[in-house]
């Protein structure tokens, strides 16, 4: 997504700067043609690499911030998580996952993550409490259903975004659930299901230990704590209502 944002935004200043200087008759054909034909290679050749560049100190910096503390990278990584993946950058941490696992049998940054989806069925479900309009609500119960699934962009792009209190709380709620999961030492031991629903995932072969204790901990946390900031803040949406 990074690359795509900085692509498009170089790309309006040629736009504009063509639209400025060659005559009005070449306009319709030449504008977007040459707009095209600077973008394309600028972005293949210097913004994607730039791009790659941010994403690869993004990964160094989630792994240096563990190999110092893991529930402080778990509070910075619960909290901004969402916001990763509102420009992609996430896929920059994903691979680390599997990564982990093949080396050392666990993973140990996607607990720090697993909050985010009980952080945002609190917050959605706490809008579904306190709006009185049935258009929200249709909008909520599909967002929540989501999150509950592992699937943050329906509850972060329908309900959190307009809502910017909501989503920050949602998000703070995230990042001290990644906190308690990340001092617990939770680990991930194979991958399965999203959300909820893969919390055997998380199950050391060996049996239940604190690692998991913490992580469930974790999650009621999270949820908790958004859920009761969404229905303090949660009626209204920062944008005009839609009825």
């Amino acid at each position: 997504m990074i690359p795509i944002i900085l692509i498009v935004w170089v790309a309006s200043h040629i736009y504009k700067w063509l639209n400025k200087n060659l005559p009005a008759i070449l306009w319709a054909f030449f504008v977007p043609f040459f707009t095209l034909l600077i973008a394309a290679p600028l972005g293949l050749i210097v913004i994607g690499q730039i791009a790659m560049v941010i994403q690869d100190s993004l990964s160094k910096l989630v792994i240096a911030m563990i190999g110092l503390n893991a529930g402080i990278a778990g509070l910075f990584l619960g909290t901004f998580w969402s916001i990763l993946v509102m420009f992609g950058l996430h896929w920059a941490i994903i691979p680390l996952f599997a990564i982990d696992i093949a080396q050392h049998g666990y993973d140990v940054i996607n607990p720090l993550i697993f909050a985010g989806a009980l952080a945002s069925m609190g917050s959605v479900l706490g809008v579904f409490l306190r709006t009185k309009y049935p258009k929200e609500r249709s909008i909520a119960i599909p967002a929540f259903i989501s999150s509950f699934f592992g699937i943050n962009e329906p509850s972060l792009y329908g309900v959190l975004i307009p809502r910017k209190k909501v989503m920050i709380s949602s998000f703070l709620s995230a990042g001290i659930g990644g906190a308690i999961a990340g001092f617990s030492g939770s680990k991930l031991y194979a991958f399965g299901a999203s959300g909820p629903l893969g919390l055997p995932c998380f199950i050391n072969p060996k049996g239940i230990d604190f690692g998991f204790i913490g992580l469930c901990l974790s999650g009621i946390v999270a949820f908790l704590l958004a859920l009761i900031s969404s229905m303090f803040f949660g009626a209204k949406k920062d944008v005009k209502d839609i009825k």
